[in-house]
């Protein structure tokens, strides 16, 4: 097989991950397509089930302004680049983004979420007692990445095996003595304050 034909492979292996398998809007920060300023950041975030997908989303469909108009209440609904393949939307709630969304791409087709938050969902999420996540990212990661540089954290709500859950997600970077830097998530669920695999929220 020649060289340009397994780039081209690769090239479209890596678009299908990235539209299908990555959920959340903050991971393509992290992805493959993004060239750090001082050209030295490790592509290296946590691994993803393909198992999962392409059972995250339905049929496709095209868009129409019925549906355009629906999308344009940033109240329920917050829009994010699809690496310049069209517009992800997602289902918010109380300001935190969900894993029920539409891909509306720029040929006009739109691909939605297999999950949808019912109004009893809504409803039951006002009814839930959270609890104050403790955790704390440790200022090393390990003798390489030794010094944490940045943490953000962001809290969703997701829908899995029909129950609501509110999820903080902690993205922390450390960098190396060298210069290179690697990214560790953790994500716990605010719900008994456990901790829970990146792969089950990544690919829902």
């Amino acid at each position: 097989m020649k060289r340009k034909t397994i780039i081209i492979i690769c090239a479209i292996i890596l678009v299908l991950v990235l539209v299908f398998v990555i959920l959340w809007p903050w991971d393509g920060k992290y992805n493959v397509w993004q060239i750090f300023e001082n050209n030295s950041t490790v592509a290296d975030h946590p691994d993803v089930n393909s198992k999962n997908s392409e059972s995250s989303s339905t049929p496709t469909q095209m868009v129409d302004s019925a549906l355009l108009e629906k999308l344009s209440d940033t109240k329920q609904y917050t829009p994010y680049e699809l690496k310049g393949l069209g517009t992800r939307y997602y289902r918010t709630i109380n300001g935190y983004l969900t894993n029920e969304f539409y891909d509306v791409y720029d040929s006009g087709v739109v691909k939605t979420s297999s999950v949808v938050f019912s109004d009893e969902d809504i409803l039951n999420i006002s009814k839930q007692k959270t609890i104050t996540s403790t955790f704390t990212p440790p200022t090393s990661f390990s003798t390489t990445f030794n010094k944490l540089i940045k943490s953000e954290e962001y809290t969703v709500y997701m829908k899995l095996n029909g129950n609501v859950i509110p999820i903080k997600i902690i993205y922390s970077d450390y960098q190396s003595d060298e210069g290179y830097t690697y990214q560790d998530v953790v994500c716990i669920n605010l719900l008994d304050n456990s901790y829970i695999d990146y792969d089950d929220i990544s690919t829902q």
